[in-house]
């Protein structure tokens, strides 16, 4: 099947069956070197079809063969090839390419050595975190980067979040730099679940700052955010949350 899809890219019924096959598929054994070599150049044409169902889905593949692979030295060869076609997906204008492509780059970042991040991923999210292009940008490299730092363990998030809170009321920075930053908190709680709870009295007390911003697009995804925060953890942590709505 696979075979198929790779000798006539322009079938576009049997790529979508091969795709529906890998996810279906339950691995028994490791993904080994020779698979990847089938698998791999299949998934950077998908990743570049202007489907969005077809880039969610191999956006779902890519990330379950990381967590696959025997050797992870086998998939240096190709994370390279995939790793720009992952990024114009999680920058892509469909929400849901974006939010599977975000989940995807958290499980590689399980999967992959931390190294591949730090050196490559994480500056790209950081730059586009602050990119004065789009809003669409901001978001998707926020819900991508909140996936990875939950990956990447505790002293990522630290770092980050007191970054962030010290960016968001940086007045020097352009506004679109203080909503992607604060953009950040709208999928950190959803990311990290209860593990949040330690950031959301200190969290909460910098968006209700940043909902006076004079910057509306600021002010909108502060309260946005904010809501996040509440509806998630209101009723659990109601003794950090209301004194601050008060």
């Amino acid at each position: 099947e696979i075979l198929g899809a790779l000798k006539d890219p322009t079938d576009t019924e049997q790529t979508k069956k091969v795709l529906d096959l890998l996810l279906n598929t339950a691995f028994v054994h490791s993904v080994d070197a020779p698979s990847l070599a089938l698998v791999c150049p299949l998934l950077v044409r998908v990743l570049k079809e202007r489907s969005a169902e077809m880039k969610k889905k191999g956006a779902q593949i890519v990330g379950s063969i990381g967590q696959l692979v025997r050797d992870k030295k086998d998939f240096d060869p190709y994370f390279p090839q995939l790793l720009p076609h992952l990024q114009s997906a999680l920058v892509d204008p469909i929400p849901d390419v974006r939010a599977t492509t975000a989940v995807a780059f958290g499980t590689l970042a399980r999967a992959l050595p931390d190294e591949t991040f730090t050196k490559e991923l994480l500056p790209w999210l950081f730059l586009t975190l602050k990119s004065s292009e789009s809003q669409v940008e901001r978001s998707g490299a926020a819900h991508g980067l909140s996936e990875v730092l939950v990956a990447l363990g505790r002293e990522r998030i630290d770092d980050c979040v007191e970054e962030v809170i010290q960016r968001a009321h940086d007045t020097t920075c352009s506004a679109d730099v203080r909503e992607g930053y604060l953009g950040l908190f709208v999928w950190l709680p959803g990311s990290m679940k209860d593990s949040f709870l330690p950031y959301v009295e200190k969290v909460l007390r910098c968006l209700m700052l940043a909902t006076a911003d004079e910057s509306k697009s600021v002010r909108d995804i502060a309260t946005r955010a904010a809501g996040v925060i509440c509806s998630r953890f209101g009723m659990k942590a109601s003794v950090l949350v209301m004194p601050i709505l008060e």
